[in-house]
């Protein structure tokens, strides 16, 4: 990954940086959970640092880890050196009749709506897609 190779390209340059490639709640390998706020996800990141040794830390995050990001250094301003968020905004997006994300909201339901024990191959599930996506 793109987190990966900058951690090759710290070494490779002599930087005295360690990167923590992190696996929010929910995610990847990391235990997973019943509930993943942003409070709880900045809260994980946080006891890693503390884990870690790390009391202060330029935390990067992409799309989700972007918010976990923001979410940290507005609850721990101390502990965030620097901040740099990718693909992400700090804003609530409207998912109501008319809004850019309503799309996205029904396109999510038509595909939780289908039923996965009648689908057996991909045909199947091309089917089962075009009817509602």
């Amino acid at each position: 990954t793109w987190a990966a190779r900058l951690g090759d390209d710290c070494a490779a340059k002599g930087a005295a940086r360690r990167v923590l490639l992190v696996d929010l709640r929910n995610h990847g390998s990391s235990d997973k959970a019943a509930t993943m706020s942003f409070v709880e996800m900045a809260a994980d990141v946080r006891r890693l640092l503390d884990e870690q040794g790390i009391p202060k830390a330029i935390l990067c995050g992409h799309s989700l880890g972007g918010k976990v990001a923001m979410a940290l250094a507005l609850q721990s301003p101390e502990r965030v050196e620097r901040l740099v968020v990718l693909d992400m905004a700090p804003v609530t997006y409207e998912t109501g009749e008319g809004s850019p994300w309503a799309e996205n909201v029904r396109i999510i339901g038509d595909l939780l709506a289908i039923d996965l024990q009648r689908i057996s191959s991909k045909r199947d599930a091309d089917a089962a897609l075009a009817r509602g996506v």
